[in-house]
């Protein structure tokens, strides 16, 4: 489904997951909605949000660059 310049109020009225999509083939723009895959579920083995940024603070807290002039 190909549309010339889509008016900014249909792109605020898009669905979850559609975006308009600008290519060129042959010098001319042609514009056509997208329908994207919903994002990836979470699967259960993911790690704790709060665990991964208490580790990543002790071990980048206090680190300095190594600035060797």
């Amino acid at each position: 489904m190909s549309e010339l310049a889509p008016e900014p109020e249909n792109i605020t009225a898009l669905r979850r997951y559609s975006f308009y999509c600008r290519t060129f083939k042959v010098k001319d723009p042609i514009v056509s909605r997208v329908k994207s895959d919903p994002p990836i579920k979470r699967q259960g083995d993911e790690i704790d949000p709060d665990k991964l940024m208490r580790q990543s603070l002790t071990r980048f807290r206090n680190r300095l660059p190594n600035y060797s002039a």
